[in-house]
């Protein structure tokens, strides 16, 4: 018998829930030790004679750290989920197409995830107690049968639900819900089915009452074949799409059928009431093979490849022959209930989603009996992690979850080096094998411990402005080569040239900041890299000068790139979306500020030349200024390393090119950094052509720019747009980011659209953000179905893949006008 739990997948233990004590324990490898020790001491004499005492300083201080590197490898944590819910997650449902994931959260409502990007694109409010859910074939409409027998429909992300009129089922409870091609199928308590298409949600025709409640549909397949309907007296039929029903197999001992699912064209497998699973001809009822397989209801069924994937109501989930007979034991009942399964990927390459045990949602392949990533929701967001560690999410992922061992509490963000992920979801539901990050072994066979920082106070002034020194040391493992100290005043990261002093004695990094105070608080974070990039939570210390200061002024530079050297690469709406931003920021951030100073970089202007000039004059503003930099053009990764393109770039697909006229992450990074300011934004808005760059753009994108984030401790909003296959975007005059942009900054009742939470008459880069995240996917959808036939025709390009908006705001928030 299997473990309950996965040996592969990362499994979390919810703050919020009593959390199984992790029983892993640092013990050193002492023979390694000694033999390490011993290897230093016959080679360092030698070294010493050959080479001179500096090298073999620094040959000690190497060979050390190699030491203490193997050590940490006894480190084994497990995963901690934070201000996640006391309730697993609920119904889950994938579209046709496996574009879409809609799941209900422990807290009741429905997450709404782009499978293409892997991100979350929606979050909408329940009206009920759903306990299932249905996807139209792409995505949208959203349906939720409740527990109630009630049908809510929303027509996207953005919602809102709306309960069907009970016309539809003749005020009847519905029972059982399932997508067959372009329509909706509701079982109905008296045994009848009512279809209504989509996505207008009206009724086309009725199927009578027959064999008691139906509670439980499966399409069949192909889709001019109408689905399969279990009943409670254990009969099955087909609903035929000319209206009439047609008999399968009579009613059985069981219970009653409580879930099916179509195997092939021979095999259809029933859950019954009393956990037995069957397996029956579809076309005859005869009855191939048998199993008692729970104790419980079977509560779901699906066909994984050769396979039969079935849940039980106690929890328990195994994978079956297509005789029935157990393979496999995915879940034990111990692991939680299961919420709810769904069948996804393309081709041949079947992905099973198993929603509840463990308080996650687990994606698992035909041939693997261990789930490939969990998906966890938290009250704030969500993240996934897969058996190797990597992770995505969004921005409160960094921070709620965490590896724990020990005691010692290592938020995920602190593994973004190596284990940051972007669409983590799309390619292991999707069966994509390209990987952004190198995932050098799995974090749960053993990681270092990364090093002990430590921060203290030598003087702090009582005014701003007034110098402030701190010693920082650094101790533990500690990685070979140069090491450099992050050091953070209030959340931007201060330039390499306020640590100064530096001493490495192999054992011990030591040095001291200084920097000049700012007005009432002062937050000083300091962090250093261990081996394999891993940082350990940022030691921080807070002083306070008191009163207030200057508002100090708003500097914005923002760059619009139209008329590329390349004619194919020239855009519609970069330069538009330049002026109109920064228009519209200056307008509304008068009340705010004392001085605003904005420069347009446009066309001609936005050479490599230009482009730098103009990120080296932003270093004239103050500490106590906001910066506001907007970048609209062309962008691409190459490698591992994203580039701003300015305007002399005539191919896009030529990576030499791409790399000699770019502006990479580390030069954007460096800019950043060396920006007195320490309130910064940064916006990008920039263009992949889609027919000549591969999908994995975007992603490596969304990868440089977590990673510019956490290394800048600027904001950031983003979006990668595919401009030249947006034929749509003409109706907005607007890249669809910058859109989104202008729309928060209007004035609502005298209320900026974008300050919401709380609605408090100034707004923030996280309020901004937050309004992007959820507006953008939602103006997206309405371009799709309106230019639907437009975008099908030039390779089913839909908006939404390609401009879902991420924001990184690791730092302070801050306001940005009123």
């Amino acid at each position: 018998m299997r473990p309950s739990i996965p040996r592969a997948v990362p499994t979390p233990a919810s703050e919020d829930r009593p959390e199984q004590e992790d029983r892993a324990r640092l013990r050193p490898n002492r023979r390694f030790v000694l033999s390490a020790t011993a290897l230093v001491a016959t080679l360092l004499p030698g070294l010493g004679w050959a080479q001179g005492t500096q090298i073999l300083r620094s040959t000690g201080r190497s060979v050390e750290r190699a030491v203490r590197r193997q050590v940490g490898k006894a480190l084994r944590p497990r995963l901690t989920v934070s201000n996640g819910y006391a309730d697993p997650p609920g119904a889950i449902a994938i579209s046709r197409q496996s574009t879409h994931l809609a799941v209900v959260s422990g807290g009741g409502d429905v997450r709404f995830f782009d499978l293409r990007s892997g991100l979350q694109t929606g979050r909408l409010a329940p009206v009920g107690q759903i306990v299932q859910l249905a996807l139209g074939p792409t995505g949208t409409p959203i349906l939720a049968r409740h527990a109630d027998g009630t049908i809510a429909i929303a027509d996207g992300p953005g919602g809102p639900f709306r309960t069907l009129d009970g016309n539809a089922t003749e005020g009847e409870a519905v029972t059982a819900v399932a997508v067959h091609g372009e329509e909706a199928f509701l079982g109905l308590g008296s045994g009848g089915a009512t279809v209504l298409s989509l996505p207008e949600a009206q009724t086309v025709r009725r199927y009578p009452a027959a064999g008691g409640a139906v509670t439980a549909l499966a399409p069949w397949s192909p889709a001019d074949q109408g689905p399969m309907a279990g009943h409670a007296d254990g009969s099955v039929r087909q609903l035929e799409p000319s209206g009439s029903a047609r008999a399968v197999a009579a009613g059985r001992d069981g219970g009653g059928i409580t879930s099916l699912a179509l195997i092939d064209s021979k095999r259809l497998a029933l859950g019954m009431a009393d956990g037995t699973l069957k397996v029956i001809d579809p076309r005859d009822g005869d009855e191939r093979d048998s199993e008692r397989a729970y104790r419980s209801a079977i509560t779901t069924v699906l066909p994984l490849s050769k396979r039969i994937l079935a849940a039980a109501g106690d929890g328990g989930v195994g994978l079956f022959k297509r005789s029935g007979r157990r393979t496999e034991t995915i879940f034990e009942p111990g692991a939680g209930p299961i919420g709810g399964m769904a069948l996804g990927g393309t081709g041949l390459e079947f992905r099973a989603a198993i929603s509840g045990p463990q308080g996650a949602i687990h994606i698992l392949a035909k041939d693997d009996e261990d789930p490939l990533v969990a998906l966890h929701l938290t009250r704030s967001g969500w993240g996934a992690v897969d058996r190797r560690g990597r992770f995505d999410g969004d921005d409160t992922a960094f921070e709620n979850l965490a590896w724990s061992a020990e005691g010692l509490r290592l938020p995920i963000g602190g593994f973004a080096a190596g284990y940051f992920e972007p669409g983590l979801l799309a390619k292991h539901l999707n069966s994509l094998t390209v990987f952004l990050a190198a995932a050098p072994e799995p974090v749960t066979e053993g990681i270092p411990a990364p090093p002990q920082v430590r921060i203290d106070p030598l003087e702090t002034p009582s005014r701003a402005g007034g110098e402030a020194v701190f010693a920082i040391t650094a101790s533990g493992n500690l990685p070979e080569g140069d090491v450099a100290f992050r050091v953070y005043h209030n959340g931007k990261r201060l330039d390499p040239s306020a640590v100064r002093d530096v001493e490495d004695s192999g054992e011990r990094i030591a040095a001291r900041v200084v920097l000049p105070a700012s007005p009432g608080e002062n937050r000083v974070a300091a962090t250093i890299p261990g081996p394999g990039g891993i940082e350990g939570p940022a030691a921080e210390t807070l002083f306070n000068t008191g009163g207030g200061g200057p508002r100090g002024a708003l500097r914005m530079t923002a760059v619009g790139i139209n008329d590329y050297r390349g004619r194919p690469l020239r855009l519609n709406y970069a330069v538009a979306d330049a002026r109109g931003v920064t228009s519209l920021f200056t307008k509304r951030a008068r009340g705010l500020f004392d001085d605003i100073d904005a420069e347009l970089v446009l066309d001609g202007d936005a050479r490599r030349d230009g482009v730098l000039k103009a990120f080296a004059e932003l270093t004239r503003a103050s500490q106590d200024d906001t910066v506001v930099l907007f970048l609209s053009g062309h962008a691409r990764t190459v490698g591992d390393t994203w580039y701003f393109l300015p305007q002399e770039l005539s191919d896009l697909a030529d990576d030499r090119e791409v790399r000699e006229i770019g502006i990479s992450e580390e030069a954007l990074a460096a800019a950043l950094v060396a920006l007195p300011a320490r309130r910064v934004l940064l916006i990008v808005d920039t263009c992949q052509a889609g027919s000549i760059i591969g999908r994995f753009e975007g992603f490596g994108q969304r990868r440089a720019l977590q990673s510019l984030g956490e290394s800048t401790g600027v904001a950031i909003i983003a979006a990668t747009r595919a401009d030249q296959l947006a034929p749509e975007y003409a109706a907005l005059g607007h890249g669809l980011l910058s859109y989104t942009l202008l729309e928060g900054l209007q004035r609502e009742g005298g209320q900026l659209k974008a300050d919401t939470e709380p609605h408090d008459g100034r707004l923030t880069v996280g309020e901004l953000r937050r309004f992007v995240e959820a507006r953008a996917p939602e103006i997206a959808g309405e371009l799709d179905a309106r230019f639907a036939e437009i975008l099908a025709g030039r390779g089913g390009y839909t908006a939404s893949i390609s401009v879902t908006p991420v924001g990184v705001l690791l730092g302070r928030d801050f306001e940005i006008m009123a």
